[in-house]
C-alpha cells in the first residue's frame, strides 16, 4: 500500500490565507500606491525639460483594490504623446530613459515590502 501525503498543514494555510487576504491585500495596496509615487517622483526629476510638459504629464493610474490581491497594478507614464519616444530614442535622437530607471530604481524596495507582507502570513 502506498503512503499518502498528509494535506492538513496545506488545507490550515489555504485558510489561514483566505483569512488574512483581505488585510494582506489592503497592505499591498498601500505598499503599490506609495511604489508608484516614487517611481512618478524619480521619473519627473528624470525626465529632460524643455516646456515641463512631459514631467508635468507622469501620471499614475491605479486599478484593482485592497480587497483582492490577484487584481491590483498601477500603470506610471506620461500621456504628452512624444514620451515614449523621449524614452526609447528614434532615427535621429538618442534615447532618454527617464521611466525605467524610476521603476529599476524601486523595484527590489516593492518586491521586499510585498514579500514582507507575505511573509507575517506564513508565519
Amino acid at each position: 500500500m502506498g503512503r499518502f501525503a498528509d494535506a492538513s498543514e496545506l488545507r490550515a494555510l489555504k485558510l489561514d490565507l483566505d483569512r488574512e487576504s483581505p488585510r494582506v491585500g489592503a497592505e499591498a495596496a498601500k505598499v503599490l500606491r506609495a511604489a508608484a509615487a516614487r517611481v512618478k517622483r524619480k521619473a519627473a526629476v528624470a525626465a529632460p525639460v524643455k516646456s515641463g510638459t512631459l514631467r508635468r504629464s507622469i501620471g499614475v493610474d491605479f486599478y484593482g483594490s485592497g480587497s483582492s490581491t490577484r487584481h491590483m497594478s498601477a500603470v506610471i507614464g506620461p500621456t504628452a504623446y512624444y514620451g515614449r519616444f523621449v524614452e526609447n530614442g528614434t532615427v535621429r535622437q538618442p534615447p532618454h530613459p527617464f521611466m525605467q530607471p524610476a521603476l529599476d530604481a524601486e523595484a527590489p524596495a516593492l518586491v521586499a515590502a510585498l514579500s514582507a507582507i507575505v511573509g507575517k502570513v506564513l508565519e
